[in-house]
């Protein structure tokens, strides 16, 4: 039995056009839509990770291992609202120009700052961007800009995204050992 489902995407229909889909189409469509809330639902969770071992690494950096001033960092500056993802990275970004945090190469410390920037971007096309079901695939909408772009929601994205998390995270996870080491024997 066929159920009429009214689309109301102006992007895509003209407001009031009705189609008629099957009750497993709908049931695909749930399905679907209840994976990609998920896959928002981590994207966000996996860049707040990211951000807290940033957190670790400019808290290091600092304070080296020194417990009561990490905690008193942490509650007056890396928490609150003012002190974002993006200010973070500027910070970092500073402190690697100056050769506070060293790389080998210039060109893996910018390779690490663009890494961590397509967090932030990635972050936040899911935080604020709009989850549409045109055509085939899904598309993630945003604005970048000042205007209005997509994405297709596919393996290909989703790999990439995920390779790039995946690198974030062990760069500054190893970055964060290396320094605490390095403070302990300062």
């Amino acid at each position: 039995m066929a159920i009429p489902f009214k689309i109301t995407n102006p992007e895509d229909l003209p407001m009031g056009k009705r189609w008629i889909i099957t009750e497993k189409e709908l049931h695909n469509i749930k399905e679907q839509n209840e994976a990609l809330i998920t896959i928002r639902g981590r994207v966000i969770s996996i860049a707040l990770m990211i951000e807290q071992k940033l957190d670790g690494v400019i808290t290091t950096v600092f304070f080296g291992m020194d417990r009561r001033k990490r905690i008193l960092f942490k509650e007056l500056f890396l928490e609150k609202e003012f002190f974002t993802f993006m200010n973070k990275l500027k910070i970092f970004r500073e402190l690697t120009k100056r050769k506070i945090i060293n790389f080998e190469k210039e060109e893996s410390r910018k390779r690490l700052c663009r890494l961590i920037q397509d967090v932030i971007e990635t972050r936040d096309k899911f935080a604020h961007g709009e989850i549409i079901f045109s055509g085939i695939k899904p598309k993630l909408y945003y604005m970048h800009g000042g205007k209005k772009k997509f994405i297709v929601l596919d393996n290909n994205y989703f790999n990439e995204i995920n390779s790039a998390f995946n690198n974030a995270m062990h760069s500054l996870e190893n970055m964060h050992i290396v320094l605490a080491k390095h403070r302990r024997q300062i």
